[in-house]
């Protein structure tokens, strides 16, 4: 389990409890519904996904290919607030 596995989570169920609904993300509206929600990397990924039409089913797959999205997202976010990232 990665250091950020948890935080995750939490941030999902969160989400999920602002919500009201534990319906799949891909299936709720982040235009509609985004706004009800606190700022998150579950409600970042949330708009990723809503904004290019993806969707996610879990599956071992996907759940690789969501934790690189992620990944990703975390990333870009860091430098769009001007962090340094260094690899270990």
């Amino acid at each position: 389990m990665t250091l950020t596995g948890p935080l995750y989570r939490l941030s999902l169920e969160c989400l999920y409890l602002e919500l009201g609904s534990f319906r799949p993300l891909g299936l709720l509206p982040f235009l509609q519904l985004g706004h009800l929600t606190s700022n998150s990397l579950i409600k970042s990924t949330w708009e990723f996904l809503y904004k290019n039409q993806l969707y996610l089913q879990s599956t071992p797959d996907n759940c690789r290919i969501l934790i690189v999205v992620l990944r990703v997202i975390v990333v870009q976010q860091s430098l769009d607030v001007g962090a340094t990232i260094t690899w270990a």
